[in-house]
C-alpha cells in the first residue's frame, strides 16, 4: 500500500476508504508505509537515470536450485511434503547482509499442478465476470472456504495441499519447526507456529505502451507515476498487511517460453537489483519486512502466473 504522501507526490488519486483498523495496528502500519515510502524515494524514484542501479541475476529460468554451480552446502537437511516425498533442498539467496534470509525452492509443485491451477484460475476469472475482459492483474484467493466455486473443489483441494508444501518450505528456509497439518486450519490445529493470513493465484499480462511524452524528465515522471500504480510497483509485503511475516510466491510457469518480461527483483540498499527468474514449481521465500523492498517487471508477452501464500508468526509458536 502507498501512503497518502507519496500518492500526492506522485499524482495518483487517494487510495480507496478501508474499515477503520485498531489505533495501535494504525499507528504500525502508518510506520511500515513511511518507511516503505523512504526506501521507494531513495533506492527507486531518485535514482540518477544516468547511473542505473546495478542488475544481478541471481537464478536463471533455465538454471535449477539444485545444479552444483547454485547448491548451497550449508542448506541442511532435505525436507518433506506432506505425501512424504523428498522436499528440494533450499538454496540460500544471496542478500546484504547475513541477517536477511531468503530461500529458493524447485520442485514445489509438479507442470502437472501447475497447469490444473492456471486452468482453475483462467476459468474463475471468467466466472467472476471482469466487465471489461482481462485486467494487467488479476487474482482470486484459492485458500478461502468458497474458493471451490470459483476454481472447482478438486483445484481447491490441490491448492491447499500445495500450500502446505510452500508452508514447509517457509519453515525450512527461516529455521522454523514445520507442519504437515492443513494450511488453511485455525491456528489451534497448526503446531508450525504459522498462521496462514493471505493467499492469491494471480495472472499478469503485458501492459500497453506508454503514451509518448514532451521531454525526457516528463518522461521519467510518467513512467515512475505509471509504474506506481501499477502491479511492478516497489513495495513491502508488510506495508499490505501487517501480519505478513513471511512471503511465498510460487510460481505456475516459465519465463522465457511461457512468457517474457516478469522478473522478481529485490531492490536492496547496496545499489544492486537482485533478479529471480520465475520457472515452474519455483519458490522464493522471504520476510515480508523493509529488508525485502520487491517488484515484478512488466510482462512484455504472454500470461505470468503465481500462487502467492503469506504467513504471521504467532508470538510464542514454536522457533
Amino acid at each position: 500500500m502507498i501512503s497518502r504522501g507519496l500518492r500526492s507526490l506522485l499524482g495518483l488519486s487517494p487510495a480507496p476508504p478501508t474499515t477503520s483498523p485498531p489505533a495501535a495496528t494504525s499507528v504500525a502500519r502508518h510506520t511500515v508505509e513511511v518507511v516503505q515510502d523512504e526506501l521507494i524515494q531513495e533506492r527507486v524514484i531518485a535514482v540518477d537515470a544516468a547511473t542505473p542501479r546495478q542488475q544481478v541475476v541471481l537464478l536463471a529460468a533455465a538454471a535449477t536450485a539444485t545444479d552444483d554451480d547454485h547448491a548451497d552446502d550449508d542448506a541442511g537437511e532435505a525436507g518433506q511434503t506432506e505425501h512424504g516425498t523428498t522436499m528440494t533442498t533450499p538454496l540460500f539467496l544471496p542478500s546484504p547482509s547475513s541477517m536477511v534470509r531468503r530461500a529458493l525452492f524447485d520442485d514445489i509443485a509438479s507442470a502437472e499442478e501447475c497447469a490444473i491451477l492456471m486452468a482453475a484460475g483462467a476459468r474463475g476469472f471468467e466466472a467472476l465476470s471482469f466487465a471489461a475482459g482481462p485486467s494487467l492483474d488479476d487474482s482470486l484467493p484459492p485458500l478461502v472456504p468458497d474458493a471451490e466455486e470459483l476454481i472447482g473443489q478438486s483445484a481447491a483441494a490441490l491448492a491447499q495441499r500445495i500450500a502446505v508444501r510452500m508452508r514447509n518450505a517457509v519453515c525450512q528456509g527461516h529455521g522454523l519447526v514445520p507442519s504437515t497439518k492443513d494450511a488453511g486450519g485455525s491456528s489451534t490445529d497448526d503446531d508450525s507456529g504459522l498462521a496462514l493470513s493471505g493467499s492469491l493465484l494471480c495472472r499478469l499480462l503485458p501492459p500497453p505502451p506508454p503514451p509518448p511524452s514532451v521531454s525526457a524528465d516528463s518522461s521519467r515522471q510518467e513512467e515512475i507515476a505509471r509504474m506506481m500504480k501499477n502491479y511492478w510497483a516497489p513495495h513491502i509485503d508488510k506495508a499490505n498487511r501487517l501480519e505478513y511475516d513471511f512471503s511465498s510466491v510460487l510460481y505456475l510457469n516459465s519465463l522465457g517460453s511461457d512468457f517474457g518480461g516478469g522478473r522478481f527483483a529485490f531492490i536492496d540498499g547496496d545499489g544492486v537489483d537482485r533478479l529471480l527468474e520465475p520457472r515452474a514449481g519455483r519458490l522464493v521465500t522471504f520476510h515480508g519486512g523493509a529488508d525485502n523492498l520487491h517488484r515484478v517487471e512488466p510482462v512484455e508477452w504472454g500470461e505470468r502466473w503465481t500462487l502467492s501464500c503469506w504467513f504471521s508468526q504467532r508470538s510464542g509458536g514454536p522457533q
